[in-house]
């Protein structure tokens, strides 16, 4: 036989080798398969192979199970987990060694991760919330070999609860008061038991009254937000008590439909009318018109509603009765459904005012008294104001009080005195009783006469009169004048009203008159009357013929003569209109603005002057006319404005401006305001320029076209 090349024997041996160790190593691993080609839905065979007499070979040591702990829910179920340690590479056997107190074990099964080291089985408790641990303890086997040591597995218990998480929390917009937002709120139960809990909302925030969920349901409420009173409202409420993750959020602002001021106001005796007032200024700071109820106090007068437009304000005025004279501390509140802006209006009392009531005239007349005997008289003082008012009447005899000096008298009350005639000496008497009170004066006069019987008078032979009433022999003393009678009414001694007097004739110049024009019987409107110029003729021409029509358009029509110049149309409340300026300008039109007065009209005259042209050689007259066509505008708070509109560019425009009152009474003319109105528009020379070049330019353009048309 031929042997082979060395190096031949070197490959031939090699392949030898390798083809042994493959086979041992498939011998040892598991079974070998061939690589064989399948039909469709065909599987690979595989033959189980008896790992005992491998086992019993090569000594596979014996199983190790693992101790588990595992929580659990009372009541519930959980999936246990058995694992053991071994090299051994087949299936293993577990048996339940020792079962649970609490629960109960469902069969043994291969895992889900398919290892053959793996098995589970299902726990369910059934102890109750008392038991809450629990144990079991299993062993391995590798085949029919011996068991393992027990592994233990450790239950722990918890008790089934509800766990709600807010998902989605309540967004609100700012509302007025009495407005309704709604908001959506969603949660949503993560625990294991079911949840039903009842909710108390804050207010002003409303929704359901009882959460019931399943456990791992979302559920979704609305939530409302009615706020009654301006404010900011926080939303911060647990919805399951003691779990954070249930706390729902939220807030709402609830804004103020409108302002009021002040928020303090006294009210201030008023010597015109008598009594005591104020105003307060309610704007309005929304977007709509609102309506507002007026409540207060019953002692104060005002109004019971209010309609205010949209960005406008409006003056409320106050008032205290005129015969409501005490101190006064109470509310004003301007409501508008559930909100309310309130005011606190406080009044000090009015002044002591004392008012002679009877005698009503002011004089006593005791007529004829016997010596040594006393006449009585009585007579009767008010106080008409809130403050006790000190009386200090000085006795003048023969005529005493019968009772002392000084007085207190109450407010709105009144006292009687009584007063007494008695002298030793016979004659007439007649004085004035002086009643001082405060700042005010009255005056009584009384007169009386004492005869003796036994000694009659003769005539001219009596004491000396000292009253200038009686006293006739003396012509040059005047009579003194009367107390002044009282405008306020009272029960015990009603007024007469006195009878209408008709006005006198303006007189527009301010002339001195002499003493002796002063005596003399009064002009009738048809008598001349001296004039020191012809423009002073001119004025008195047209005083004369104001009585024949006492109308502003009588005035305006034939005279240009304004209302403001004529004092039967003066009012004797309004105050002249101040800070007259200019706000804005234009080529077409002029705004003026002007401070409101104290004492606000009930509207306003804006003027403007006119010509008057006389007799030949005489200076024309500057008269005042009113102007028709102008309108109100928007100014800023304290003060009002005025557009002037039709007016030509460039020129200048005098104007004044009177406030006029509910019964067409003026008030004195304001300053008189020079303005001028914008240029007209000139355009610049290099404008004229550019529109000279661009006309060109076109020209040359339309030359060319027509050009290459041809």
């Amino acid at each position: 036989m031929k042997k082979l090349p060395s190096f031949a024997q070197s490959i031939c041996c090699a392949v030898l080798w390798s083809f042994v160790g493959a086979v041992g190593l498939c011998g040892l691993t598991g079974p070998v398969y061939a690589d064989i080609k399948l039909r469709p839905g065909e599987k690979i065979k595989q033959r189980p192979k008896d790992f005992r007499k491998e086992t019993e070979k090569f000594g596979y040591p014996t199983p190790e199970p693992k101790n588990v702990s595992v929580s659990f829910v009372t009541g519930g179920t959980v999936g246990v987990s058995l694992e053991a340690s071994t090299r051994y590479m087949g299936t293993l056997k577990f048996e339940i060694r020792e079962q649970p107190k609490y629960g109960n074990l469902s069969a043994v099964r291969t895992h889900a991760d398919g290892e053959l080291n793996h098995v589970s089985v299902t726990y369910t408790h059934t102890g109750g919330d008392e038991a809450l641990n629990d144990r079991f303890t299993y062993v391995v086997k590798i085949g029919e070999s011996s068991a393992s040591v027990p592994g233990v597995v450790t239950l722990v218990g918890k008790r089934a609860m509800p766990l709600l998480n807010v998902v989605e929390h309540p967004n609100f917009k700012a509302v007025k008061p009495g407005d309704t937002e709604i908001g959506r709120l969603v949660v949503q139960n993560g625990g294991t038991a079911a949840l039903d809990s009842v909710v108390a909302w804050p207010t002003p925030f409303f929704g359901p009254p009882r959460l019931q969920l399943a456990p791992g349901q979302t559920q979704e409420y609305l939530v409302q937000a009615k706020p009654a009173v301006v404010g900011d409202y926080k939303l911060n409420l647990e919805l399951q008590p003691g779990v954070p993750s249930s706390q729902v959020k939220g807030g709402i602002s609830c804004l103020v439909p409108y302002v009021v001021s002040p928020g303090s106001l006294e009210l201030i005796y008023d010597n015109a009318s008598g009594n005591r007032k104020g105003s307060v200024r309610v704007s309005n700071a929304g977007d709509i018109a609102i309506s507002l109820k007026v409540e207060g106090d019953p002692r104060l007068q005002v109004v019971e509603m209010l309609e205010i437009a949209s960005k406008e304000s409006v003056e409320v005025a106050l008032a205290l009765a005129d015969d409501d004279v005490k101190a006064f501390r109470g509310e004003l509140a301007i409501v508008q459904g559930a909100h309310r802006e309130k005011v606190f209006v406080s009044a000090l009392p009015e002044p002591a005012q004392p008012r002679l009531v009877s005698p009503a005239d002011g004089k006593i007349a005791f007529g004829t008294v016997e010596k040594g005997k006393t006449g009585e008289s009585r007579f009767i003082v008010a106080n008409d104001g809130g403050e006790d008012l000190v009386l200090t009447i000085a006795d003048s005899p023969p005529f005493v009080l019968g009772r002392e000096v000084p007085l207190v008298v109450a407010g709105g009350s009144q006292v009687e005195y009584l007063l007494k005639f008695q002298s030793e000496q016979g004659g007439n008497f007649a004085k004035q009783l002086s009643i001082n009170g405060g700042a005010t004066k009255l005056g009584l006069n009384v007169s009386g006469t004492l005869f003796d019987p036994r000694r009659p008078m003769q005539p001219g032979k009596g004491p000396t009169v000292e009253n200038p009433l009686l006293d006739k022999a003396n012509p040059s003393r005047k009579p003194a004048s009367a107390p002044a009678a009282s405008t306020r009414p009272i029960a015990s001694a009603p007024v007469t009203p006195a009878p209408a007097i008709e006005p006198s004739l303006p007189v527009p110049l301010t002339q001195p008159v002499p003493s002796a024009a002063a005596a003399a019987p009064p002009k009738t409107p048809t008598e001349p009357i001296a004039t020191t110029s012809k423009l002073q003729a001119g004025y008195q021409k047209v005083a004369k013929l104001l009585p024949m029509a006492r109308s502003a358009a009588f005035y305006a029509s034939n005279f240009g003569f304004g209302q403001s110049d004529v004092a039967e149309f003066k009012s004797s409340t309004l105050t002249p209109v101040a800070g007259i300026g200019l706000m804005d300008a234009g080529r077409d039109h002029l705004v003026l603005s002007w401070s409101n007065p104290e004492v606000e009209p009930a509207r306003y005259q804006i003027e403007v002057p006119v010509r008057v042209t006389g007799e030949p050689g005489t200076p024309p007259m500057k008269l005042w006319k009113p102007l028709t066509e102008w309108k109100d505008v928007t100014a800023p708070d304290g003060m009002s404005a005025a557009r002037i509109d039709g007016l030509s560019p460039g020129l200048q425009y005098e104007f004044r401006i009177c406030g006029v009152d509910a019964d067409g009474k003026m008030s004195k003319p304001s300053d008189i305001i020079t303005v001028a109105t914008m240029p007209p528009l000139k355009m610049p020379w290099w404008a004229w320029m550019v529109l000279g070049c661009i006309v060109l330019l076109a020209g040359v353009l339309i030359l060319q076209q027509r050009q290459g048309a041809r």
